[in-house]
């Protein structure tokens, strides 16, 4: 490139006609290279730099409308670029604010809960839970209370579901069982609460 400067400068200097035909062929080499070397670094984002070049290249090819052109599309290509990467990083903050907001507020799903006797006839309380968190969560308890078809609450309890700690997607267990209620009517388990922390 600095060669070809030196020889537009030489040319151009030059006052015949066969001089003006070699001094059109340098400019020309000038704004091809300059076009293929800005190009490479509009490809890889490096924006000013390409701007650098083209500009560079404007000094000994004032009119070339390739260039003009290119300089054009250099800054469309940054704001592009920029607007891009301020709509990705506003995604990812609305995203974790999403995961934040779910894992906080809604993470664990009930899947199962039922209430029958078992075998020494005392009312046990069987349910399942999944994690449907993006973080592991902790120490998930279930308060729920028992009552009857008339919807009259017996009594109101809290049981801690196992395994302790539930990764994103896996299942926990709850067990309880009540010694203490001689009602043998039919009851039913009504989940009032899920509380659990995150790490």
């Amino acid at each position: 490139m600095d060669d070809l400067k030196v020889l537009l400068w030489e040319a151009d200097s030059i006052n015949n006609e066969e001089a003006q035909k070699i001094t059109n062929e340098i400019r020309e080499q000038i704004i091809n290279y300059t076009f293929s070397k800005a190009s490479e670094k509009l490809s890889a984002n490096q924006f000013s730099d390409a701007k650098v070049r083209v500009n560079d290249g404007l000094k000994y090819a004032p009119t070339s409308e390739k260039l003009q052109s290119l300089l054009t599309t250099i800054d469309k290509e940054k704001v592009a670029f920029e607007t891009a990467q301020q709509e990705r990083i506003e995604q990812a903050i609305n995203t974790a604010q999403e995961e934040q907001e779910l894992n906080e507020t809604d993470a664990v799903k009930l899947t199962s809960v039922s209430v029958k006797a078992n075998e020494q006839g005392k009312l046990t309380v069987n349910g399942e839970v999944e994690s449907v968190a993006t973080i592991p969560i902790n120490s998930v308890s279930i308060e729920y209370a028992l009552v009857t078809k008339e919807d009259k609450e017996i009594l109101s309890n809290d049981v801690y579901v196992f395994p302790d700690t539930l990764y994103p997607g896996e299942k926990g267990k709850f067990e309880f069982t009540h010694y203490d209620i001689d009602d043998k009517r039919d009851l039913e388990t009504n989940v009032k609460k899920i509380k659990w922390y995150t790490e």
